[in-house]
């Protein structure tokens, strides 16, 4: 562009300024621009002229249209939180703005509501009438590291930590003051609780919805997927929840039928379903047939409730004894806490691992793990069984509340008493110091608590000013407080929430004066039963009330009564005794209830309880007296034989204890004892033996059954009163059935099943001395009742029967192939002819009158009388011989070698053989008898004394100096070594030793000249 001198694209006439490109006019007020102004749009607006950018509307003010050269504050009555508005808000039912320019509206305080917008002033904000309250904050719940609370208009708000989405505002971002919780709009939350890394909670339609972590299955959705805000749980058709309670990474709650489930991890049995299977979506617990729970609550791994009955029942994880049985069994289905059966428990509170209750008798009793005193007991000692607090008098629970390794309880006056780990300041007493026992937390004297809630480690409760605390550790920012730093005494969480209405007081509660917080319970004694009271009425005679905030006075039970108003308490009636009808007024009203089953014996149809009608009754008052079967005005439980039958009900049966000794214990005898004409049932299929075609049911009856009371034994051949499948000599010829002793003709060892030989038995008698018995049949000796299945019942005993010594019967063990017949015993050839009536007993052809070998098939001659028959006999002429092993022709019993082949008869010399030593029938030696001469011992040499050393033409053997060092060998010590001689003064006793070692070389070698060493000489004698 001609004349731009600062090239910025506008002609030098034009420009505000040639030398600066960045700029090339200059707006009035109200509008901006560079290179050509605008004016500037609502929300902002210019004040100087000049202005290359417009200004936004700063919080608490406006600008309503373009072109503004100034914003305006917002009125009173308005606010406005964000910059750049072109208006201000009113200010919300509940709140105020009493200036103009206000970024922020306040809340109404506690107490007072505003139910219109704008308003301009706190006057606005209204007080409660009686019977309502305005309490600002509902509810409050800690968890692991985060916390939430309900508000009185039904929104949710937490804090702390938020990595897996647990505070439910759509993000992973951790809060440390409250933040809005996505709630599905429209929807108001009525509880809620906390568990590790998620939230539950249940809203005024019933419906359940969670968020958070989801890694177990925990939120209930049927996935494993995490939640940033809140999803629907399916509890099933028709189903809500009026009850929720979150542990570690499990979820359980009560419905409206009051049935409970349960969902998320079950490592431990924590869901109660009798599985440790994880379940993304609710499982039933089983709680019996016509319980109902009413409280809830899950620790880490275990969950407890309070059934309608006030009795607590737990399961899951127990190994710190948690839920309270007296074992550390892990428990996959609820299990009761018998100690507590005995008690009503109002208040129920899991925590990590241990758990705590308060009973209608105001006592605390706390069990499971104890490392750092939070079961209260004073010590360190984990308890599976609940243990006592001790509290003062003045300190009446009303709550209870259990974290990770600390506990707290709210008391009737309003005030915490806590225990257990402190070393985050979560006992609220100012130090860090752990207690055993119960210690105050530090509340202000002017000010009480209406509720509390214990977190891992950390706590909050709820003031009586609509105000929220927290204290313990802040790390996550857990506490609210706009800060991370842990707290050991309460510390204000500011909710900056304003109420718009009003809340009239629960049945239960009332209020009877205005601008109030909260409700007033109702106390013992009294009730309340309507909303929106102002007072509490008395419990009138005939009925009472133990427990505060009770909306209905409860009449006394059958068997109580209640003769004041405001009653605390029921009386019981006397023992024997009880009341007709409910609420009873008197002691009066109690009459004779000989049973207790509170129904008075004069309309009582059974009066002692016995299942006896009166009428039918022997005696109607004992409930152990009640018939006299045989009508001989002895009761049937002290007459021995109810029914005359001749046979006693019972008999006192010797058994063996433990340690072997022998005690009594009293057995039935008669089976029927209410039946005169039946007493034994042999076979046990409830048929008498005295109907009962076949007493043993061995398939034969009565009558064709000699053993009709033995279901092995049905017959007895030979008379002798054993059974033939038990007796060893059925036909009692002498000879035993089998050839060991045993009976197993007939497969009676399909019956028995053991090798046995009974002819008779002694038995042992109290005193453990042996009793010999007449009766020589065992079966017949036993009573009958007695169960015998085996005979072998009657050596290896049970501790229910006597002891019997068993006796084997005599009979000869050749086997009887005749069993059952007494005149044969043999059949040798097998031809079912016994041998008595055989012609030929072994069958050869030969009969027995001519077979010299009737019972051997294989012989019948025996020429020689030997009794070895010709078959086999080699000799058959010789008596003396009938075998020739070796096959020398000389027979076994004359020869010497009866295996080896040698001298016989027919042999050359044999006469000579004989005569020199050898044996008949050996091999013979004809040099038998020499004698050897001994060689003479010879000197033994070596190859040195066959050498001349010293070259003097004598061999060493002969040279007295075999060196030639003139000392002789005698005296030298070095003989073979010329070199090391002997001194000179043994040279004269060298010369005579020299002398006469020659002529004795001499000798030695005209000795092997001669060879006398090869003399040999021997001489041989005949004898």
């Amino acid at each position: 562009i001609i004349g731009d001198s600062d090239g910025d694209g506008v002609p030098s006439g034009q420009d505000v300024d040639d030398n600066n490109p960045a700029i090339a006019v200059s707006c009035s007020v109200g509008e901006y621009g560079r290179y050509s102004c605008q004016p500037a749009t609502v929300g902002f607006y210019v004040d100087i002229p000049g202005s290359i950018i417009k200004i936004p509307a700063s919080p608490g003010y406006y600008v309503s249209s373009d072109g503004a050269t100034s914003q305006e504050p917002c009125s009173i009555g308005t606010f406005q939180i964000l910059s750049g508005m072109d208006k201000c808000d009113d200010a919300n039912a509940g709140y105020y703005v009493h200036t103009t320019g206000s970024s922020s509206q306040y809340a109404c305080s506690g107490g007072t509501y505003n139910p219109n917008t704008g308003s301009q002033s706190s006057a606005d904000c209204i007080g409660s009438d009686a019977g309502y309250n305005v309490p600002i904050i509902n509810s409050i719940n800690s968890g692991n590291t985060h916390s939430c609370a309900i508000l009185d208009d039904g929104s949710v708000r937490c804090w702390g930590e938020n990595q897996n989405g647990q505070l439910g505002d759509g993000t992973r971002t951790n809060r440390i003051s409250p933040t809005l919780v996505s709630t599905p709009l429209g929807k108001s939350a009525v509880s809620l609780s906390t568990g590790a890394e998620h939230t539950c909670a249940i809203f005024d339609d019933g419906t359940l919805r969670c968020w958070g972590g989801n890694s177990n299955g925990q939120l209930g959705d049927g996935t494993l997927i995490e939640r940033t805000t809140p999803t629907l749980v399916n509890l099933g058709f028709g189903k809500s929840a009026i009850g929720i309670s979150l542990g570690q990474t499990h979820s359980c709650a009560i419905l409206n039928d009051n049935s409970v489930k349960c969902w998320g991890s079950n490592s431990n049995g924590q869901l109660g379903d009798g599985t440790t299977i994880d379940a993304s979506s609710p499982k039933s617990v089983s709680l019996g047939d016509g319980n109902n729970a009413i409280t809830i609550s899950a620790g880490s791994y275990h969950t407890c409730v309070i059934m309608d009955n006030l009795s607590v029942n737990c399961w899951g994880d127990n190994w710190h004894g948690q839920l309270g049985d007296g074992t550390n069994d892990r428990k996959l289905e609820p299990v009761g806490i018998s100690l507590l059966s005995e008690y009503e428990t109002k208040s129920l509170d899991s925590g990590s691992f241990h758990t705590c209750a308060v009973l209608i008798n105001n006592s605390i009793y706390c069990w499971g793990f104890n490392s750092a005193g939070q079961i209260g007991n004073a010590e360190l000692e984990n308890s599976n069984t609940p243990i006592q607090i001790q509290l003062s008098d003045s300190q009446l629970p009303s709550n209870i509340a259990s974290g990770f390794h600390h506990t707290c309880s709210l008391l009737e006056d309003n005030q915490i008493i806590c225990w257990g780990d402190n070393s985050r300041g979560q006992l609220g007493d100012g130090t860090s110091i752990s207690r055993h026992t119960a210690e105050m937390v530090l509340i202000s004297d002017d000010r009480s608590v209406i509720s509390i809630s214990v977190g891992h480690r950390h706590s909050c409760a709820i003031f009586d000013d609509a105000t929220l605390y927290c204290w313990g550790v802040n790390s996550n920012g857990q506490l609210g407080n706009g800060d991370q730093i842990d707290s050991n005494s309460p510390d204000l969480v500011i909710l900056n929430h304003g109420s718009g209405s009003q809340t009239a007081c629960k049945s239960g509660t009332y209020q009877p004066d205005s601008g109030q917080t909260s409700c007033i319970l109702a106390s013992r004694g009294f009730s309340v039963p309507d909303t929106a009271s102002t007072d509490q009425i008395s419990c009138t005679v005939g009925y009472y009330s133990s427990i505060e905030g009770q909306a209905d006075c409860l009449p006394a039970a059958k068997g109580y009564y209640v003769d004041t108003d405001q009653a605390t308490g029921q009386i019981s009636c006397p023992e024997l005794s009880s009341t007709i009808e409910l609420a009873s007024n008197s002691f009066t009203d109690c009459i004779l209830d000989t049973d207790g089953d509170f129904i008075p014996d004069y309309i009582d149809a059974d009066d002692d309880g016995d299942g006896v009608d009166d009428a039918s009754d022997f005696d109607p008052l004992d409930p152990n007296v009640y018939a006299d079967t045989d009508g001989d005005n002895i009761p049937d439980n002290i007459d021995a034989d109810d029914d005359n039958d001749g046979v006693n009900d019972t008999y006192l049966a010797p058994v063996l204890d433990s340690n072997g000794n022998i005690i009594f214990e009293i057995q039935p005898l008669d089976l029927f004892p209410l039946n005169q004409f039946e007493w034994a049932d042999t076979d046990s299929d409830g048929i008498g033996d005295n109907t009962d075609d076949d007493d043993d049911d061995d398939g034969r009856t009565d009558n064709f059954d000699t053993f009709p009371y033995n279901r092995y034994e049905w017959t007895d051949y030979d008379g002798d009163r054993l059974g033939d499948n038990f007796d060893a000599d059925d036909d009692g010829d002498g000879i035993c059935d089998t050839n060991t002793g045993t009976s197993f003709t007939d497969n009676s060892n399909l019956f028995y099943g053991q090798n046995h030989d009974i002819g008779s038995v002694i038995n042992t008698n109290s005193n453990g001395a042996l009793v010999s018995i007449d009766h020589p049949s065992v079966l017949a000796y036993l009573p009958i009742s007695y169960p015998l299945i085996y005979p072998s019942d009657l050596i290896n005993l049970s501790n229910s029967h006597p002891s019997y010594d068993i006796v084997i019967d005599n009979c000869n063990l050749l086997g009887d192939a005749f069993p059952l017949d007494p005149s044969e015993y043999l059949d040798t050839d097998g031809d079912t002819i016994g041998n008595n009536l055989d012609i030929d007993d072994d069958n050869d052809g030969y009969n027995d009158s001519v077979d010299a070998f009737e019972l051997d098939a294989d012989e019948w001659n025996d020429t020689d009388g030997d009794n070895i028959g010709d078959n086999f006999d080699l000799f058959d002429n010789d008596p003396l011989e009938w075998a020739d092993s070796d096959g020398d022709t000389v027979g076994n019993n004359a020869d010497e070698c009866i295996f080896v082949p040698g001298l016989k008869p027919s042999d050359d010399n044999f006469a000579h053989l004989l005569a020199i030593g050898n044996l008949l029938g050996c091999i013979a030696d004809p040099n038998l008898g020499a004698v050897d001469e001994p060689e003479p011992t010879l000197p033994v040499f070596t190859d040195v004394d066959f050498l001349d050393i010293d070259n003097d033409e004598l061999i060493n053997l002969i040279d007295l100096d075999d060196d030639g060092d003139g000392v002789l060998d005698v005296e030298d010590k070095w003989p073979l070594d010329k070199n090391r001689p002997f001194p000179p003064s043994v040279y004269a006793i060298s010369l005579l030793s020299i002398l006469f070692l020659s002529l004795m070389g001499m000798r030695l070698i005209n000795w092997q000249k001669t060879k006398l060493a090869k003399f040999r000489s021997k001489r041989i004698r005949l004898e």
